[in-house]
């Protein structure tokens, strides 16, 4: 954590001086603001350091919603993530002819959104196991649950949207994930609501037997 502490202040400080240098230079906003979306090097800053914020973002959203990952689903995420990359690498390479900032900014969605359809379905496991589960701990996750699947059809509709508009394009790869991981959110919902049912009628099982 400390690495990436240091790497995210670099991050900023890169773009605090490519701002900085741009506005003397420029001396008026809107040439200022032309030039950094222009500028490659600019847009490579702007793009790392919203890369460094959606960490954070997702590292905000496991605290809230999951709290601290288990060693088992740390390994497992990171076992997973090989094939996650690999696969942002494989449409990279198929569509490099369409890759834009938007294409960028969607693949990155992308992996983002797999990562934290892998954790969920690995704690709602966990707490299908669990016999000291809490009420928080159910809410905090159907919460999360619903978020998740509340991004995917946002992910969906965004590249449906484009598709109609535009035509076939490189959209119809990120429709297609959407939907699939809509798919994939759903199936873990059912999961969940079915371990609810089972433990609402076995604590009053337990009870009884502890009494």
């Amino acid at each position: 954590m400390r690495g990436f502490t240091v790497y995210a202040a670099a991050s900023v400080a890169l773009l605090g001086a490519l701002v900085t240098h741009a506005a003397l230079e420029r001396r008026q906003l809107y040439p200022t603001m032309v030039h950094l979306w222009t500028s490659k090097v600019s847009v490579l800053a702007l793009g790392n350091v919203a890369l460094v914020g959606l960490v954070l973002f997702g590292v905000a959203l496991r605290a809230a919603f999951l709290g601290t990952l288990r060693d088992s689903e740390h390994n497992d995420v990171r076992d997973a993530l090989p094939f996650i990359i690999g696969d942002v690498l494989l449409a990279m390479t198929i569509f490099r002819g369409e890759f834009t900032s938007r294409f960028a900014a969607m693949l990155v969605a992308v992996v983002f959104l797999r990562v934290f359809h892998t954790v969920v379905r690995l704690r709602t496991d966990f707490l299908s196991q669990s016999s000291d589960t809490t009420l928080l701990r159910l809410a905090r996750l159907a919460t999360l649950l619903a978020l998740l699947l509340a991004a995917d059809v946002a992910m969906f509709g965004a590249a449906a949207s484009s598709l109609l508009l535009a035509g076939p394009s490189v959209m119809l790869l990120f429709a297609f994930e959407a939907m699939m991981l809509a798919c994939s959110v759903l199936a873990t919902s059912a999961h969940f609501v079915i371990n609810c049912v089972e433990m609402v009628h076995q604590r009053p099982v337990v009870a009884a037997v502890l009494g």
